[in-house]
């Protein structure tokens, strides 16, 4: 009995003894830091040929805007080269198009949570890196602004392929890992349809724009902190 109570203290001695090995390779290996960020980006849905919806011919002079906002981001790094950031960003998602020389405008706010597979040059201080991955897109209601009072606009949640590049600058502090991001991203709907059919709702002679964008281009700044 003696020897089985001594063989399981030095069994759990052991365990205990692998799993601060481990941590502390973990530990060595990856990178785990949070990024407060603001951004300043674009909005963007093209103007079709087809503009043809019901056997009408619909306005559709393509939109345009930018806006600002800002989030927060986890980053994950692999020996500095291989990264997985998620973010969550809050933006406007705005833009401007013009009918009979009268300005409409249509979009929304909306909450942006980006899922990146990053590949990073793990230099001393300039860090450069590129990325890519799926975006979902959480839509506040949409609303048109306009004279024109038989148009409106509406959106639903959609996804984005995004990708891009940036770089972050490791600061000279010895006591914490503080680093500066930066990053410029582009992003592409891949179902907005080709045509205006698929893009506005014609009820009578009520017009509702789809605000659900084609095109989405942000640059993101931003300090980050690595607890890890």
């Amino acid at each position: 009995m003696r020897h089985l109570v001594l063989g399981l203290v030095l069994a759990c001695g052991l365990a205990v003894v692998q799993a601060g090995a481990a941590q502390a390779q973990l530990a060595e290996t990856l990178d785990v830091g949070v990024s407060g960020l603001l951004l300043a980006g674009g909005s963007f849905l093209d103007e079709p040929d087809d503009k043809g919806v019901g056997g009408f011919e619909v306005a559709y002079p393509g939109f345009g805007g930018f806006g600002t906002g800002g989030g927060l981001a986890l980053d994950v790094r692999w020996l500095g080269i291989v990264g997985l950031e998620i973010d969550v960003l809050f933006s406007e998602d705005r833009g401007s198009g013009e009918i009979n020389d009268q300005d409409v405008k249509i979009g929304q706010d909306a909450v942006h949570v980006p899922i990146l597979l990053k590949a990073c040059a793990p230099l001393a201080v300039f860090r450069p890196n590129i990325f890519v991955g799926y975006e979902f897109v959480f839509v506040d209601k949409a609303s048109a602004e306009t004279i024109f009072t038989n148009i409106d606009a509406a959106a639903e949640d959609y996804e984005l392929v995004t990708f891009g590049l940036g770089f972050e600058l490791a600061l000279p502090i010895n006591a914490v890992d503080v680093r500066i991001p930066m990053s410029f991203r582009g992003s592409v709907n891949q179902d907005t349809p080709d045509t205006v059919e698929g893009r506005v709702v014609l009820t009578g002679n009520q017009l509702t724009y789809k605000s659900e964008w084609k095109f989405h281009t942000q640059v993101l700044l931003g300090v980050s902190y690595y607890f890890l």
